[in-house]
Formats: C-alpha cells, sequence, structure tokens
C-alpha cells in the first residue's frame, strides 16, 4: 500500500502533476514565484489560507479536502450522504452528491475514493442501475486489501443487494452478513441490513433465522423505520407468525400495518395488508371477514402494475372463504374470474386450479392434482412458497387418513417433515 501524502505541499503536487500543470503556471495563476512553489511542495514555505484558496481555484479542487479538518467534515458529510440514500431523500442525494464528487481528483485519498463510489454504488442501485453499481463494486475489490471496516461494511452490504437483484439469495445473505459484522460497533444504526438478512433468510426458507433479525429490527431501531419498511417488516413477521400457527398474532400486527398504511394513504401497501388480513382470517376460520377483507383488497389492487400475483391470490383466498361459507356458486365464480384473468399464464392458472381442487376433495381427479402438479412446484418454487406446500400436504394427509390410506397418507407426512427439516435445521 502507497502512503499516502501528509503535508499540504505534497498533496498540491500530487494534483498539480495530475492536471498536467508546471510550478511555473502555478505560480504565474496566483502571483507567486517558481522558487516558492518548489520550497511549498518541499514543504519548506508558509501557506496561509488566502493563497491557499487561490491554489485550490487555479486546480479546480475549491471543495476538495486538503487539511485534516476539512478530510474530518468530508467524511462526515458522506455518512450524512449515506443516511439520505437510506432515507430516499433522492433529491438532496443529488444535491450532495455535487458537493461532494471532487474527492475523485484527490486520487491519493485511496480510502475516501472507494468510500464515496461504495455511498454512490446504493445511489446506482436506487435507480436500478446495475452495469455502472458493478463497476464501481469491481474497482473497489481491487484494492480490499487497502480497505477500511467502514469501506467493507458498505462493499458487502452492496454486494448482498446486487445478488439480491439477481435472486441469489445464499450469496446475497453471506455478504449481508459480513457487513453487519464489519458493523458490530453500531456506530451507524442500519435497520434496512438487518431486515434484509431476515427477509433473506425468510426467502431461503428459515423462518427462525428469519424472526430473529426481523424482530431485531423493529425492536432496536424503531426510530430509524420509515412507516413503508415498518410495514414491510410487519408483513414478513406476519407470514412467520402464520407459519409457526401464532394467528393472533399475525392478525394484530397486519391490523396495525392497516391503520398505517391507510394513513399516508399508500395504495399498493394498504392493498397488500387487506390481502394478508384476508388470509389471516381464513386460517383463524372467521370466513366472513376473511371475504370482506380480500373484496376490500381486490379494490386497492385492482389494474395496478406489477400485483398481478397478489390480486390473484387474493381472489383465490376469497374463493375459499366462500367455499366455507357454502356459497359454492359465488366461490365458482371467483375462480372462473381468477382463471380469466391469468390468461394462459402457466404459473397463475396453476395457482387458480390449486384452489379450484381444494374445493372437490371428494374428486379423485383433484387429489391427483394437487398431490402431483400442486406439491411439486410448490416445492420447487422455494420458500415464498412453503406455507402453500406445507396446507397441501396437510390436505392430502388428512384425506389419505380418513380413507384409511395410510401408506399414502405416510408418505405425505414423511414430504412435511422434509419441509420442516429444510426449514429448521
Amino acid at each position: 500500500m502507497t502512503t499516502p501524502p501528509t503535508s499540504i505541499g505534497e498533496k498540491i503536487k500530487l494534483i498539480r502533476t495530475a492536471k498536467g500543470f508546471s510550478q511555473e503556471n502555478l505560480g504565474k495563476a496566483i502571483s507567486k514565484s517558481t522558487t516558492f512553489i518548489s520550497r511549498l511542495e518541499k514543504n519548506d514555505a508558509e501557506l496561509d489560507n488566502k493563497t491557499l484558496e487561490a491554489i485550490k481555484k487555479y486546480l479546480e479542487i475549491e471543495k476538495a479536502p486538503l487539511t485534516e479538518h476539512e478530510l474530518e467534515l468530508y467524511r462526515n458529510r458522506i455518512w450524512a450522504w449515506n443516511d439520505l440514500v437510506s432515507a430516499r431523500r433522492m433529491d438532496d442525494v443529488k444535491a450532495l452528491q455535487e458537493e461532494l464528487i471532487p474527492i475523485l481528483d484527490l486520487h491519493y485519498e485511496v480510502e475516501l475514493n472507494m468510500l464515496y463510489k461504495m455511498v454512490l454504488t446504493r445511489v446506482l442501485f436506487t435507480e436500478s442501475n446495475l452495469p455502472a453499481a458493478e463497476e464501481h463494486l469491481a474497482t473497489v475489490e481491487a484494492n480490499l486489501d487497502e480497505a477500511s471496516t467502514d469501506v467493507l461494511y458498505l462493499y458487502h452490504r452492496n454486494k448482498g443487494t446486487l445478488f439480491s437483484f439477481y435472486g441469489n439469495q445464499k450469496n446475497s445473505l453471506q455478504h449481508s452478513l459480513q457487513a453487519l459484522e464489519h458493523n458490530n460497533d453500531k456506530l451507524r444504526q442500519d435497520t434496512q441490513l438487518i431486515f434484509a438478512i431476515g427477509h433473506t433468510y425468510s426467502m431461503l426458507g428459515k423462518p427462525i433465522n428469519a424472526l430473529l433479525y426481523l424482530e431485531r429490527a423493529k425492536r432496536e431501531y424503531t426510530s430509524d423505520l420509515s412507516r413503508q419498511l415498518l410495514n414491510i417488516i410487519d408483513g414478513c413477521l406476519s407470514v412467520i407468525y402464520v407459519l409457526f400457527g401464532e394467528f393472533d398474532k399475525a392478525k394484530k400486527i397486519t391490523e396495525l400495518a392497516l391503520v398505517r398504511a391507510k394513513s399516508y394513504n399508500d395504495q399498493l401497501t394498504t392493498g397488500d395488508v387487506l390481502s394478508a388480513l384476508g388470509t389471516i382470517n381464513l386460517k383463524l376460520g372467521n370466513y366472513k371477514a376473511s371475504v370482506e377483507y380480500c373484496d376490500e383488497a381486490l379494490i386497492f389492487l385492482k389494474d395496478k402494475q406489477g400485483q398481478e400475483d397478489t390480486y390473484l391470490n387474493t381472489l383465490a383466498t376469497k374463493a375459499l372463504g366462500l367455499f366455507q361459507l357454502k356459497d359454492y356458486t359465488g366461490c365458482d365464480d371467483v375462480l372462473n374470474q381468477g382463471k380469466a384473468l391469468a390468461k394462459g399464464d402457466e404459473w397463475q392458472t396453476m395457482q387458480i386450479e390449486a384452489t379450484r381442487h381444494f374445493t372437490t376433495l371428494n374428486d379423485s381427479n383433484s387429489i391427483d392434482y394437487l398431490e402431483s402438479v400442486a406439491l411439486p412446484i410448490y416445492r420447487a418454487k422455494g420458500s415464498g412458497f412453503i406455507m402453500m406446500a406445507l396446507g397441501i400436504c396437510k390436505t392430502l394427509e388428512s384425506h389419505y387418513r380418513k380413507k384409511r390410506a395410510t401408506r399414502k397418507a405416510d408418505a405425505i407426512a414423511k414430504i412435511m417433515r422434509d419441509i420442516y427439516e429444510e426449514m429448521f435445521f
């Protein structure tokens, strides 16, 4: 690792030569002799503030930090910039970015350049500019041996985000955990990172790990949470509580999330939360309430881009609620509506068909479809659909026990044990 310059004179020389200016050019620009510039760069001449400002202006680095005091202020402003990114205050992010960019002229400030690029990478992620983000990550990777703990924290945080973008949850988790380890002094609260770890554990089908991190995010850093992030955390916790059979607990936090979502008029979040309440009340046996929540959710979710799966899932929940209320005609109408909306999409059509077969379990074709088609697909889809797979298993096992088909019931029970083993071990 190259020793960075310590004196102002050494720094001025490095910047001057990098920009292709001679000592004579600089001297004339600030009305000083070449001898003075030579002595200054050797740290043999006194430098007053007026002369320093003139030199910085000529070198086009007026806002670049040279003194120790300026460097300390600059580092603090980088972290303020990082906090603005976390808060998604993008107008302020862009404004501060313009003020901080002169660090790129100070090529000898390797660590601060890396720190700048790592926060800039976070900005690029908010813009979904993955190629540029990867480029900055690659430049830091080439200098990781020189990286400080702060840089390593942001580097691994960004790598975790990148792998998450690409759907590689295992590598995303690995880097996110390393980021948390480098930030273990807790000097910088990072609710989003802790949430990301919990959410990734959930996606990997590890609900206990997910629960620990999600509850930690909510418990430790409440003051750092935006209402939207708090609702997302509660949504994830609700799914886990349902998985553990804690339906009342899931219902309570989801109802609070609904109040928050409606208070700031977030239609998409409101629709998602209402849909979740439909599912929870279905599990609780509150079928009328389930249908009512689903109906309200469908109003918020209708024709919303990116919400097609949630809309269809809500229709499926409503259909099951109507079935339990013995409104078989209404149930059939809702399922037909879902099938029409799926428009031949294989995945969405399967979800609607699986729901239909839940309502006709006495038909051997329905049992066969759930066991040979829906169950393998839900298992292959991974942890995000683990509850669906378990729901099918419980239904099939119960059916086979009633029919005294012991071997088939035992085979389904083994699949359930395998799923639980994957989740908890």
